[in-house]
């Protein structure tokens, strides 16, 4: 992940857990550069190209693609959003925290 596309997700996370402390959230780790045997090994373990950045644990389920301003999603992952679409999975693309508060806030319920 790019350093700017880093420091977003961090920013977003740590928004996340200050307002919904009881909702969990987290990274998968998807990207950046393996070996080939880790490659072999996570892609035998389950690794799809395309998943989202983040998931967040409530109503289902919701999917962060977390990108810069001037990102944009791969093949890969539009694809991977449409399997969401397809089977009911709220899924988003966040450029930055206000993003995630106006798109992915708004469908969080406090347990």
């Amino acid at each position: 992940m790019k350093n700017l596309e880093s420091r977003i997700q961090q920013s977003i996370i740590s928004y996340h857990r200050l307002q919904y402390p009881r909702v969990p959230i987290f990274a998968i780790p998807n990207g950046g550069a393996r070996s080939p045997i880790t490659g072999a090994i996570l892609k035998a373990e389950g690794v799809m190209r395309g998943v989202a950045d983040l998931f967040v644990m409530c109503n289902g389920g919701i999917f962060v693609e977390v990108k810069t301003e001037a990102g944009r999603q791969s093949p890969e992952q539009k694809h991977f959003q449409s399997l969401c679409a397809e089977r009911g999975f709220a899924y988003f693309v966040c450029r930055s925290v206000t993003d995630y508060d106006e798109q992915v806030s708004p469908l969080i319920t406090k347990p």
